[in-house]
């Protein structure tokens, strides 16, 4: 490893020591060697522009100086301002969600926003348009109102449609008379009813008893015109039975 001459030492050898000292970075003709030269050996604000390579200063002399920034020159200190941020400050990400702020024609969105305790008077029109609304306690409703028509058949506390109450009432089949209950008689056929003169022609009232009713029985209905007579059979009446 090479080295300097050490004092009071190295008799006879300095010059060897020291040649092969200087060697380690000189050339024979005492130039500096290439390549031994590094970023540590060069002192700051010594090196000149004409030693660094053309490309190196071809780069640097094809930038453009800086001649001022945002408008200001010398010792520049920018603000939010000067970059067209004037109504950006620097409070922080949960200051900011816990501030209190006035929104305009803003929309907030997202399931973490949530709005609450806002007052209905604070709401536009909205007082007025609830009062407008039917109570859903015994509301009294006007215009025509309408509500879906229930299955026919159907027997609950659900609403009855005039359209449901119109098919129930038309698709009623009224029951056989008995004895005992009320319900219709068909006449076997004209012939049946010919016979009959005089008061046994079947009108509104009791049916005589030449009808061949068993008991007091008394005509509800007649099905063709409140007469059976002079008519093709076979005839529906709806009668009361009698005991």
């Amino acid at each position: 490893m090479t080295r300097l001459p050490i004092t009071g030492s190295d008799d006879n050898t300095w010059g060897t020591i020291l040649n092969d000292f200087l060697s380690v970075v000189h050339n024979s003709d005492g130039t500096i060697r290439g390549g031994v030269i590094g970023n540590d050996q060069v002192l700051d604000n010594t090196l000149a522009e004409s030693k660094l390579s053309p490309a190196v200063q071809a780069k640097l002399n094809a930038v453009s100086g800086v001649t001022s920034v945002a408008g200001k020159t010398g010792a520049v200190t920018l603000t939010s301002s000067d970059v067209g941020l004037g109504s950006v400050d620097d409070t922080s990400d949960a200051s900011k969600n816990s501030a209190a702020a006035t929104l305009t024609n803003k929309t907030i969105s997202g399931a973490s926003n949530t709005l609450s305790n806002i007052a209905q008077s604070s709401v536009t029109n909205l007082t007025a348009d609830l009062s407008g609304k039917a109570p859903t306690a015994s509301p009294v409703l006007t215009g025509t109102p309408t509500a879906p028509t229930a299955t026919a058949g159907t027997n609950t506390t659900q609403l009855a449609t005039t359209a449901f109450v119109t098919t129930a009432v038309s698709s009623a089949a009224v029951p056989d008379a008995t004895a005992s209950t009320k319900g219709k008689v068909q006449l076997a056929d004209s012939s049946d009813v010919a016979a009959a003169s005089g008061s046994d022609v079947l009108t509104a009232g009791l049916i005589p008893a030449s009808q061949g009713v068993t008991g007091i029985a008394k005509v509800q209905f007649i099905a063709h015109g409140g007469t059976v007579m002079g008519s093709p059979g076979p005839y529906t009446i709806i009668i009361e039975a009698g005991p």
